[in-house]
């Protein structure tokens, strides 16, 4: 099977969780009622995105020695899992809804990554490869921050200001890692910086960015 069906399956099944989690969401919460169309569709691509991060915490443990060190060809298990990671953000481009700039930006580079994510073939990968792979992992154990950006909006401000708290402790530790080997690694290779390597970084760096932004909000 063409790995590209993957891309296929998944934005389909993202695109299907749509109606199914507002039905949930409207017989789960009485303030999901109130709003309109634009902030429920927000609402339900964040609580989307929350569940497929955690699913993904948990599928990509057995996955992270055999990347890093190149134990075997798991080519199939990564692009399946890479789709399905970007599905929920390029769906999300697509739907009515309000995105701040830097989200619009995280969601089309993640995108744009998760196309390139086909064309490696996860079996002695580069380095390059690897870092992608490391930020996409600690990126999924911070999938309490989607849970938060949705559940704000129906839950008690009391549980959502707990919730907000304990959100911003794993997502700053999350990308307080990714940041530092990301920067070490830059670092060490600034003297043979390639053309792929200044790609990555470029589009690294507007994630990051977004990230940034996310933890002022949560801090606050």
């Amino acid at each position: 099977m063409n790995s590209l069906w993957y891309a296929v399956i998944n934005l389909v099944f993202v695109y299907a969780c749509y109606p199914l989690t507002d039905t949930y969401l409207y017989l789960t919460y009485e303030k999901y009622k109130d709003y309109n169309d634009k902030r429920k569709n927000y609402i339900i691509k964040n609580f989307i995105k929350s569940k497929i991060l955690k699913y993904l915490t948990y599928s990509s443990i057995p996955l992270i020695p055999v990347i890093l060190f190149d134990m075997q060809d798991c080519s199939d298990s990564v692009h399946f899992l890479g789709s399905l990671y970007v599905a929920s953000d390029t769906i999300s481009l697509t739907k009515n809804m309000k995105l701040s700039f830097s989200t619009k930006m995280h969601h089309m580079v993640t995108t744009v990554l998760g196309f390139f994510n086909f064309f490696i073939h996860w079996e002695n990968t580069n380095d390059i490869s690897k870092l992608l792979a490391i930020y996409c992992i600690l990126s999924c154990y911070s999938y309490s921050v989607n849970e938060c950006l949705s559940l704000r909006f129906l839950q008690e401000d009391s549980i959502s200001k707990k919730n907000k708290r304990k959100a911003f402790l794993i997502y700053a530790f999350c990308c307080l890692i990714n940041w530092l080997i990301h920067i070490s690694y830059f670092i060490l290779k600034l003297k043979n910086m390639d053309f792929s390597m200044f790609i990555y970084y470029s589009l690294i760096s507007l994630i990051a960015y977004d990230d940034v932004v996310l933890l002022k909000w949560l801090r606050d």
